[in-house]
């Protein structure tokens, strides 16, 4: 079984992303500000940066984790009582700046991840890393996403055509049993009863397709048509924003992180792609250790991260699971993804041969065990007629 772990870094080594012609590249928590000034669409970075220099100053290199935990705790200030009378304005405020920084999300990704091209209808740019990515999972696989945008959930849409569904795909509990998520349906606990035919995709910070909202004390849920345009009905409650301290235990994405952590113990085969362990994630890193105590030594993990530091991060996360028949693979870059699933096909051919041959060689060692028995028996009543 296969774990497939992405982080940021997984999208923006997409290869659409290394054409010349692209001004705006998928982000990174460190460049997102360079990228949104980039979009050409300047709407939302002239209202976004103002708040930036209000609090950071003139710098451009402060991340985007970093602004919006610095946006949630000005909030928890406030409600606190901190600004006195000005509580309601400045509450206003950090609530302001959060939801442009959503929107700012959305243009960034909808400028550097859609094709727009004359009389079409925009769509999603392709990878053809993901592709060989998705094109070596089974049903039994699953994939672990820190991701927001779309990239993965295209090319799994692709590949497996009917064989998956957002439904059962993404890893929720609905109540309905159907494939149109079109309109709002409850999230609730309950076994489907049908079995999903393609990898899971478990988006644990959630994705911008996602519209969940509570209403009369439940959890709604839909797929919004317009991935990086239409706006869900509660932005906070559809996704767990980049904050230092993540709701991830809260419903319904507590469900998915069961299932990761399920996923990442069951699995023969990591891949960690593009992520990096920063250090605000330590529930994350805490997933892969926990998950690591009582799992078995993989057969094989993958490291595709182009800093070092992040590479031997990803190999402490697991260090319970290397053992000394573990191969561990670091490579730089994404593009050296499909020249390794070759690598690994080959790999896997060779050791069914080698199983194939331990069987052949167990069998006729019994057959000729079997034949020697015989004729020692035949011999022995042949001494005895003898006598």
């Amino acid at each position: 079984m296969i774990a497939i772990v992405l982080g940021a870094g997984a999208t923006r080594g997409a290869s659409f992303a290394s054409r010349a012609d692209a001004a705006c590249l998928p982000p990174l928590d460190a460049d997102f500000f360079t990228q949104l000034q980039r979009t050409g669409d300047n709407s939302y970075a002239d209202l976004i940066l103002p708040i930036v220099r209000q609090f950071f100053g003139v710098r451009q290199e402060v991340g985007l984790e970093t602004v919006f935990s610095t946006l949630e705790q000005g909030e928890k200030l406030t409600r606190a009582g901190c600004m006195e009378e000005e509580t309601e304005a400045w509450q206003k405020e950090f609530g302001r700046g959060i939801y442009l920084l959503y929107r700012g999300l959305q243009t960034v990704f909808g400028q550097s991840m859609v094709e727009v091209s004359a009389n079409e209808f925009p769509k999603h740019r392709r990878c053809e890393y993901h592709q060989a990515l998705v094109s070596a999972l089974s049903p039994n696989d699953t994939i672990i996403t820190f991701n927001y945008d779309c990239l993965i959930d295209t090319e799994v849409e692709e590949h497996f055509k009917e064989r998956w569904n957002p439904e059962l795909g993404y890893g929720f509990q609905l109540v309905s049993n159907g494939p149109d998520l079109k309109k709002h349906i409850d999230l609730a606990p309950k076994r489907n009863r049908i079995k999903l035919k393609a990898p899971r995709l478990l988006k644990l910070h959630g994705s911008m397709n996602f519209d969940i909202f509570k209403w009369n004390n439940r959890l709604l849920f839909k797929l919004l048509d317009g991935v990086y345009w239409d706006e869900p009905l509660d932005p906070r409650q559809s996704l767990i924003f980049p904050l230092s301290m993540k709701p991830f235990e809260n419903a319904p994405f507590n469900q998915l992180w069961i299932s990761a952590f399920k996923a990442l113990q069951q699995a023969t085969e990591i891949f960690l792609i593009g992520y990096s362990f920063p250090q605000t994630d330590g529930h994350a890193d805490m997933l892969f250790r926990l998950s690591s105590r009582k799992a078995k030594d993989l057969h094989r993990i993958v490291i595709v991260n182009p800093d070092a530091s992040a590479r031997q991060r990803g190999r402490h996360a697991l260090a319970r699971r290397i053992g000394t028949k573990t191969k561990v693979i670091e490579l730089n870059h994404l593009s050296e993804i499909p020249a390794l699933l070759t690598q690994r096909e080959q790999w896997i051919e060779m050791e069914r041969f080698r199983q194939r041959s331990q069987r052949l060689i167990r069998k006729n060692e019994q057959e000729h065990l079997a034949k020697l028995r015989e004729w020692q028996e035949n011999s022995n009543s042949s001494d005895e007629e003898a006598k």
